[in-house]
Order: structure tokens, then C-alpha cells, then sequence
């Protein structure tokens, strides 16, 4: 007995039949390409505009770090309608900033900057939700500071980190750390005079000294508007001040000299 007699072969459908069937295909296709279409085109954005800094610098630690950075930048300046875009920004800077501290766990740059990245996250509404990210940043700065206890800039993100929690005395004990490395900067007396300002009535003359002498020592235009405002509105707080970028004089415990 022949198998096709065995096991009969179903009719051929009819051409109305094949003819919706093509065309049921052809828009599930076209639907599925325009879902997929704009996280492709944001995958390949996200790529380009590091890439080839990324193949020229990523080959050890320190330049992982640099590289982070890079994609950190992007991440700041992408637009919070591309969220997608600025989920990958992030998510490579995190893993580049993971890759250096693999190689040398002593980068005292890259814990802070790792944890500066965790940080601004946590404030960040259009990023893809993530757990527990004041905990790792936290963490990161912690670690910075075992590495080299007169790492001060550290105190200053732990400050940050103990304002948005409205832990005030702990912000301020971290700020009087942060000064111990005498960098009277614009931003210790931002944060110092929002600290006061948010804690406080009696506390508000002293929270205007230090707006007006943080509108004196800042250095970037949007520290001075921020100053300003507080200057003129000074009961109408909105979120925490700006914050400094880490610095790349604390790159290595070893590159600088222990105090």
C-alpha cells in the first residue's frame, strides 16, 4: 500500500482561502516589524554615537571608566521621550563601570561614579524601574571610602543620598566631612542651604547665606539659577539641588597619594 494511501494529504484550500491567509501573514509581519522596528533603530542610535570611542579606549580598567562615562553623557542628554534609548545608555555604563572594578576592585573613581550613576537613576522617572538603587549606590560610595578614608567627595553623595531620605543629621555629618577636604564649592553650600531650608522655619536666614555664597562660587549657569531661585522664592523647594559630577583626580587609590 502507498503512502499517500495510507495517509490521505489534506486538500489544497481554496484561492479565497490562500488569498487571506497570504494577507493575514503579511500584516502580522508588518505589525510585529513595527513593534520591533524602534527598539532596533535605538539599539543601533545607542551604539553609534560611543562606538568608536569604546573600540579605541576599552581595554583596561581605567579606560573602561572613561568609556562609561562617555555613555553616561548620553544618558543625560537623551531626551525622556526616548526611554528606551536612555535604559541602554544606562545599562552599558553600569556594565562598564562593573567591568573596571572586576579588574581592579581599588578604582576609587569607579565605585564613585558607579554609584553616582545609581543615584541619579534613582531620580530619574523615565528610566525602566530598578530595585534598590539608593541601597547600591550607597554601597558604592561606602566602598570608595574603604579604600581611601580621605576620599571626600563620597561624603558629599552620601549627603545626597541623606537629603532625599530626610535623614538631616546624617546629611549634615557627611557635609562636614565633605569640607574637611576644603573644597568650599557651590555645591556643599546648595545642599547645606537646602538642608536648612527643608528642616526648620529658624533655619531659613541661615539657608539664604548659604544660596547667596553658593551664587558666589559656582561655576556652571545652572547651579547660579538654582541659587537664584531660592534666592527669590525661597520657600518654593523643587527636588535637590544640582549635583557635582564625580572627579577624575580620584581615578585610583594608587595614583594619589594617601593624606
Amino acid at each position: 500500500m502507498a503512502i499517500s494511501d495510507a495517509c490521505p494529504m489534506p486538500k489544497e484550500p481554496t484561492n479565497g482561502r490562500v488569498d487571506v491567509m497570504k494577507e493575514g501573514t503579511v500584516i502580522l509581519f508588518i505589525s510585529l516589524s513595527l513593534l520591533m522596528a524602534p527598539k532596533i533603530s535605538l539599539a543601533g542610535k545607542a551604539n553609534a554615537q560611543a562606538k568608536e570611542f569604546e573600540v579605541k579606549y576599552d581595554k583596561g580598567p581605567y579606560e573602561k571608566a572613561m568609556t562609561a562615562d562617555r555613555y553616561r553623557e548620553e544618558l543625560f542628554k537623551t531626551e525622556k521621550e526616548q526611554k528606551a534609548l536612555k535604559d541602554i545608555y544606562f545599562d552599558r555604563a553600569r556594565e562598564l563601570y562593573e567591568a573596571a572594578l572586576h579588574e581592579d576592585e581599588k578604582i576609587i573613581y569607579g565605585h564613585t561614579s558607579l554609584g553616582f550613576l545609581y543615584l541619579w537613576a534613582s531620580m530619574d522617572p523615565y528610566l525602566s524601574k530598578r530595585k534598590r538603587l539608593r541601597e547600591q549606590a550607597r554601597y558604592r560610595f561606602i566602598k570608595a571610602i574603604s579604600v581611601r578614608k580621605s576620599h571626600y567627595e563620597a561624603y558629599y553623595y552620601l549627603a545626597v543620598l541623606d537629603t532625599l531620605e530626610e535623614n538631616w543629621d546624617s546629611a549634615l555629618n557627611n557635609l562636614r566631612e565633605y569640607i574637611r577636604s576644603e573644597r568650599d564649592d557651590s555645591y556643599y553650600h546648595l545642599l547645606l542651604g537646602y538642608i536648612y531650608a527643608s528642616t526648620r522655619a529658624e533655619m531659613a536666614k541661615r539657608a539664604q547665606v548659604e544660596f547667596q555664597l553658593a551664587k558666589e562660587k559656582a561655576t556652571d549657569p545652572i547651579s547660579v539659577q538654582w541659587a537664584i531661585m531660592q534666592l527669590r522664592q525661597p520657600q518654593k523647594l523643587k527636588g535637590i539641588p544640582p549635583m557635582k559630577l564625580p572627579t577624575l583626580s580620584s581615578i585610583c587609590s594608587n595614583r594619589i597619594s594617601p593624606r
